[in-house]
């Protein structure tokens, strides 16, 4: 069903492909020059961007990797209630990040908001949703240590509506996998070292206590990242390199020479 373009598919209908391109900012041609991918880490947006999805991903992988753990030595579970509550925050979250995403989705509709103002929202909701980790910690029964880890793990995923929107929305060019492939890379980084650093902080201290609250006290700093770092949400624009610009000239020139010819 795939194809490069909707106006290649041969069930697409004449209204159809209009409804789709309303709005799409142009192609860019194959001979225009390209953004190298060091360059992008260079705007304030993209930097954001990954900063806030590494401490999201930081958090959200303690809940595959130390959440089993965590509910049988510190809250006291067997292990068949163990496998159960642990499933819960992951099950509830994929509902919550679909409704999350068709919910953003109404709100811009709406045009009550911009699309600034609809992505922030929605991150700075999920990310408070998400510092319920940081209060799991104190819970004095594992019941509610669950039901606040249900809270965190749905309001990271609320985030993450948003987050995997934003290379669309601010992508230069033809560029949306690059930035993607770069804010994922990482954010993946967080998944690397947060796993390690939970648990240098429990063997260290004895305690899932302080790791939970490191956790939050990131997910503080998501949320002043999402607030003040990230700009406008808007297509990102560059200035051609002159290597660029003589690179893209070079085929039109050729174009010209064989012209003449």
């Amino acid at each position: 069903m795939f194809r490069d373009s909707p106006a290649e598919h041969p069930g697409v209908n004449a209204a159809e492909l209009s409804h789709i391109e309303r709005g799409l900012p142009p192609l860019r041609g194959k001979d225009e020059p390209t953004i190298p991918w060091y360059r992008l880490l260079t705007h304030r947006n993209i930097c954001a961007m990954c900063i806030g999805f590494f401490m999201i991903n930081y958090n959200s992988y303690f809940f595959i990797t130390w959440l089993p753990t965590y509910l049988v030595k510190e809250r006291g579970m067997g292990l068949m209630e163990m496998g159960f509550m642990a499933s819960l925050p992951l099950f509830l979250s994929m509902f919550v990040e679909v409704f999350a995403g068709w919910a953003s989705d109404r709100v811009y509709a709406s045009g009550k908001l911009s699309l600034t103002a609809t992505r922030k929202l929605f991150l700075i909701v999920g990310l408070v949703m998400a510092s319920s980790i940081g209060l799991a910690a104190f819970a004095q029964s594992a019941v509610v240590a669950v039901i606040l880890l249900c809270i965190a793990k749905s309001g990271m995923t609320v985030a993450a509506s948003q987050v995997w929107a934003l290379p669309a929305d601010v992508a230069p060019g033809n560029t949306v996998s690059m930035v993607a492939g770069l804010q994922n890379s990482v954010s993946n980084m967080g998944g690397v070292v947060g796993p390690i650093v939970t648990g240098a902080i429990v063997g260290a201290t004895g305690s899932f206590i302080p790791a939970l609250v490191f956790s939050a006290a990131l997910i503080g700093l998501a949320i002043l990242n999402y607030l003040f770092l990230l700009g406008k949400v808007e297509p990102i624009t560059f200035e051609p390199t002159s290597a660029q610009v003589n690179s893209h000239e070079q085929p039109n020139e050729q174009r010209r020479a064989d012209a003449r010819a």
